[in-house]
């Protein structure tokens, strides 16, 4: 979303780039709002109050800690998707954007490791860092 120019769900973010580096600069009581702003608009949105109500978890990312609801971790990943896209994809095109959140998961993958490699996860590097030495 950020990358997209697309953060009017997120009122209170102030970027001086709207990019995922500067997202990442934030302090930690800011990232935390971001968070806390985008859990609250989805729950709005799709009318589940669990999105952002639900009993809260710390979640370890790059490095970075926040609290997130728990509802974020116990929903299945194929209904989060689908929930996602549902929210996120009419937002794009209000924006004049190509959709936030792709059906076809090779170009997902293809686009978050070019553009943010970043933001991998340490676990999914370390399991493809194994695939690949297998296949070596």
């Amino acid at each position: 979303m950020v990358h997209n120019g697309i953060v009017d769900v997120l009122p209170g973010l102030k970027l001086e780039k709207q990019n995922v580096t500067a997202l990442l600069s934030l302090d930690d009581q800011e990232l935390q709002q971001v968070v806390d702003q985008f859990c609250e608009w989805l729950a709005k949105e799709a009318g589940e109050a669990g999105i952002s109500a639900s009993s809260r978890v710390t979640a370890n990312y790059l490095g970075r800690h926040v609290q997130i609801p728990e509802w974020w971790i116990d929903v299945r990943g194929h209904d989060l998707e689908n929930l996602l896209q549902k929210f996120l994809n009419p937002l794009a095109k209000k924006h004049r954007r190509s959709p936030l959140v792709k059906s076809d998961r090779r170009a997902l993958i293809e686009f978050q490791t070019r553009a943010f490699p970043e933001l991998l996860s340490g676990d999914l590097v370390s399991i493809f860092d194994g695939l690949q030495k297998f296949g070596g």
